[in-house]
């Protein structure tokens, strides 16, 4: 029986091995939260006792980002996974993408007042945190693909394409 994800939700398993590869976006976006996390406490406890030690692991094993990436990249390809999978993975990895362009321009915000630089790393934490809490919400929850996000779900649909 192969899954529809129109019509039906995903098998438990599936849905838990969909939430691996959004650990990659995760480790990489959690940086941009830095403001909030010193603003509320609370949240950067949170963050510590989650997010941190992944991101510790990831940046003790040099090259280790690239690594997964390109690993992701070879399983989204793998018709031996079911579509659900590799769409996770494939969007997974796009999310990650767009966390390059923010971060590119972090160098060049070391020059700008505190009052352009916070208000900007804030919203792209918050965005970011809406994409992945949606992600998780919708893998988990529902069992079914998040395909809502915009430009990043289409572009994963594309690669996937409809097999």
């Amino acid at each position: 029986m192969t899954f529809d994800p129109d019509s039906e939700s995903a098998p438990l398993s599936d849905r838990f091995l969909s939430l691996l590869p959004y650990v990659l976006p995760l480790a990489d976006g959690a940086e941009f939260g830095k403001y909030i996390y010193m603003r509320f406490p609370p949240v950067g406890v949170i963050e510590r006792a989650t997010i941190l030690p992944i991101t510790n692991i990831f940046n003790s094993v040099p090259f280790s980002s690239l690594i997964i990436f390109i690993g992701l990249s070879f399983l989204a390809r793998s018709q031996s996974l079911t579509r659900y999978i590799r769409f996770n993975i494939q969007q997974a990895i796009l999310i990650d993408i767009t966390l390059i362009f923010p971060a590119l321009f972090g160098g060049a915000a070391d020059n700008l007042p505190r009052a352009i630089v916070e208000p900007s790393t804030n919203f792209i934490f918050y965005v970011f945190a809406a994409t992945m809490g949606y992600c998780f919400f919708y893998n988990l929850v529902e069992g079914k693909e998040p395909r809502e996000i915009p430009i990043v779900s289409q572009a994963a649909e594309q690669q996937i394409g409809p097999f």
